[in-house]
């Protein structure tokens, strides 16, 4: 039990750690060593206290492998730039699978409700603070410590990933509902700082939460929760209704010039206007990528807009490490997301995992680096290890089922599907 609560306060740290580092930077002026010991020391440790007995290797392990080569081919063949911080960052972040694949059963959970939680709520209060001395800068965004304005984004998703924790580990509807009035507060003030696409990716994990839970009363639940939250996010764009307005400007007029504008022409300020020509410029250059790719952040002096990555960590690795690794990356993504799919109406540790890949994966489209994607291995590592566990897993729920305990699935489908999946699984 020790070294389990020690494993989950580790993984907390990790999953916590591109938050950790904003507050350490703001409130302590720490620099980038401290960033690398937050990734680099909790990984280490992870995989040195990991439960190394309970391996075995499976398709999902293989797919891994197969990407690791393909990133390890291309950059022999590329090279890896000039920075050699971002190579450093790529290690640390595939050594988030193997992190995932040696945890324990519920520890991602209890590190994201113990310290997630905790870090989430203080970067709160640091944006409500910005908040309010920028309310109404023409940033539109607020300057967390005066000079990140990217920081509202990172607690908005580490709010996700622990709102996700909590609901599949709460039991009772009167708990979810307290769950839902405190959640109220911190995605006010993220949606007020103009985070947006964090809460679409959070809406489609929690209607994947709710579609795959046990019972009809669980999705009524999600779906309350669901609503205090739009509740708080529609009013606190409301509160902010000039900015809001601008940004929805933005909005139209990227939409209005998606494939017409030049690149000289896009506005700098319009951060959807600039995904747009960044995505135009990464699908021109995809067909010359080839198996092995152009290099790692090679896009960035390749793209018009000088310096700026692909923002999409799926077009980033067949763009970068060539179409071998993207494509073993996607079937990895659809291969840990079917392993843990199946037990997820009657296992919450299953139905925690599915709902989180949906939420990272969709955050990683829009806001993703193949680098900074630590949170996504860890939970491709974990799922991995969910599946090799599923025969003994699907074998002690179906007893339990049988018995009239536990988590309960439809008459109609207990009998059928949980004995065949018995027979599949593992």
């Amino acid at each position: 039990m020790q070294i389990s609560f020690v494993r989950a306060t580790l993984l907390g740290i990790l999953v916590s750690a591109s938050s950790l580092a904003v507050l350490a930077h703001g409130l302590f002026g720490a620099g980038s060593v401290v960033t690398g010991l937050l990734l680099a020391c909790p990984v280490t440790l992870l995989v040195a206290l990991g439960e190394w007995r309970v391996v075995s290797f499976n398709l999902c392990d293989g797919l891994f492998v197969a990407f690791v080569a393909s990133v390890g081919v291309s950059l022999l063949v590329n090279g890896h730039g000039s920075d050699l911080k971002e190579l450093a960052l790529l290690v640390i972040t595939l050594g988030g699978y193997l992190a995932g694949r040696l945890c324990g059963a519920r520890e991602i959970r209890r590190g994201l409700m113990m310290i997630g939680s905790a870090v989430m709520a203080t970067g709160a209060l640091a944006t409500l603070i910005a908040l309010v001395e920028q309310w109404s800068a023409p940033h539109g965004k607020p300057l967390v410590f005066g000079q990140f304005d990217a920081a509202p984004a990172q607690f908005a998703m580490l709010m996700g990933l622990c709102l996700l924790a909590w609901l599949t580990s709460l039991s009772r509807a009167s708990g979810v509902i307290v769950l839902g009035l405190l959640a109220m507060v911190p995605a006010a003030i993220f949606a007020a700082s103009m985070v947006r696409f964090s809460f679409v990716a959070l809406a489609l994990a929690m209607l994947v939460a709710a579609v795959l839970g046990p019972r009809v009363q669980s999705r009524k639940v999600i779906a309350a929760v669901a609503a205090l939250a739009l509740f708080a996010i529609v009013g606190a764009l409301a509160l902010r209704s000039q900015t809001t307005r601008i940004f929805v400007d933005h909005a139209f007029n990227a939409a209005a010039g998606a494939w017409s504008i030049a690149c000289d022409a896009v506005d700098r300020d319009n951060s959807i206007a600039i995904r747009g020509q960044i995505y135009r410029d990464a699908l021109r250059l995809l067909p010359a990528a080839g198996p092995f790719g152009i290099g790692l952040d090679g896009f960035e002096a390749r793209g018009c807009i000088k310096g700026i990555g692909v923002h999409n960590a799926f077009l980033q690795v067949a763009l970068e490490f060539g179409w071998l690794a993207g494509f073993a990356l996607l079937a990895l993504v659809i291969s840990a997301w079917r392993a843990v799919r199946e037990l997820a109406p009657i296992a919450p540790e299953y139905r925690f995992v599915a709902a989180a890949l949906v939420y990272v994966a969709m955050v990683s489209l829009m806001h993703g680096r193949i680098s900074r994607e630590l949170v996504l291995f860890l939970l491709l590592g974990y799922a991995s290890r969910l599946w090799s566990e599923g025969r003994e897993v699907a074998a002690k729920l179906l007893l339990r089922i049988a018995g009239g305990g536990g988590e309960q699935v439809p008459p109609s489908r207990r009998a059928r599907h949980w004995r065949r999946r018995l027979a599949s699984c593992g």
